[in-house]
């Protein structure tokens, strides 16, 4: 990757090159353009008429070299994103196969995972960080797709990072409850957790805030009332749907 994004660099710096030189001859023919409106005898304007063609021909063939350099830059950038990719990919299933049990399962998982990707507004990557997150904090590898679309959901509508959501629910996983610290980080993620706990509870949202403080809110609560928020009726019901139809959403999903 160092010498694709040196190369880059260095053709970079050549396109800046090309475009001052292109500069000065449009100056240069603007400049005869204007001796040509002052000549005065047949010959000098001849003369004139000779040197502005040429800048002319110049002025292409500089731009001919920048739209060169350019498709050369973009073959490199492309060829290093594609790079980078692949590099990306076996890391993940490196790190999976320890996870999962297995390069065979990792790879299948990561599969998955991909074509979540295609129709979601998330980004692979993003998808791998938060799913290595869950699995970490005990979810099986069974459960944790299923998690996902549901974080995935609350995520696309509330607008909290999904690696961060994630990253709260399975730590009120591993600790088994959720106390009024965990509520506050949902609440100004852009959850309102205490209404969907307080419709869950049947309860008001005063009332939620004590059970949290007396740690009466287990993890089971909150897994249920995300998973209520995002079903049919719910307030996140099919918003990764939605945000991937968005002009953001599918430009991330190409």
């Amino acid at each position: 990757m160092g010498t694709v994004a040196n190369l880059a660099i260095g053709v970079s710096l050549r396109m800046d090159q090309l475009e001052q030189q292109n500069k000065k001859l449009q100056g240069k023919v603007r400049s005869m353009g204007k001796a040509l409106e002052l000549q005065k005898g047949s010959r000098g304007v001849e003369r004139v008429t000779v040197k502005v063609r040429s800048m002319g021909s110049a002025v292409d063939g500089v731009k001919r070299r920048i739209l060169g350099v350019s498709a050369a830059l973009g073959g490199m950038m492309g060829a290093g994103i594609a790079l980078n990719q692949a590099m990306n990919m076996e890391t993940a299933q490196v790190q999976f196969s320890t996870l999962v049990g297995g390069m065979e399962k990792a790879k299948q998982h990561l599969a998955s995972l991909r074509e979540m990707a295609a129709s979601t507004p998330f980004q692979f990557m993003d998808l791998v960080q938060s799913s290595r997150v869950l699995i970490g904090m005990g979810i099986s590898v069974d459960q944790v797709n299923d998690k996902l679309r549901m974080l995935g959901n609350v995520s696309a509508g509330s607008g909290m990072e999904l690696n961060r959501l994630a990253q709260q629910y399975g730590e009120i996983r591993a600790k088994g409850n959720a106390f009024t610290q965990d509520l506050r980080q949902m609440i100004t993620g852009g959850i309102p957790i205490l209404k969907l706990l307080a419709d869950h509870f049947g309860i008001t949202e005063n009332a939620v805030l004590e059970y949290a403080e007396q740690g009466k809110i287990s993890f089971a609560a909150i897994d249920q009332a995300l998973t209520n928020s995002q079903e049919v009726g719910g307030i996140y019901h099919d918003q990764m749907q939605a945000q991937s139809q968005t002009t953001a959403g599918r430009i991330s999903t190409l």
